[in-house]
């Protein structure tokens, strides 16, 4: 799952709308969906800010889960 989806899936989880979310994290709502639609890759700043708005570690925002373990 890419961050994008990550982030989608846990601010729907959340109930947080984009606007919301964007609020908690101190970023733009229409960065919040570009991110979500593949079209950027958020800095480490950003990843930390949105790692805590959405309750969960910057780790699990960036572990690529489709990787097979070696």
């Amino acid at each position: 799952m890419t961050i994008g989806k990550k982030i989608r899936f846990r601010r729907e989880l959340l109930g947080y709308s984009q606007q919301e979310l964007a609020d908690k994290a101190h970023i733009g709502r229409s960065y919040i969906s570009e991110i979500e639609n593949g079209k950027y890759q958020p800095t480490a700043p950003v990843i930390v800010g949105l790692a805590k708005a959405l309750k969960c570690t910057a780790d699990y925002l960036i572990e690529d889960s489709e990787k097979e373990a070696v």
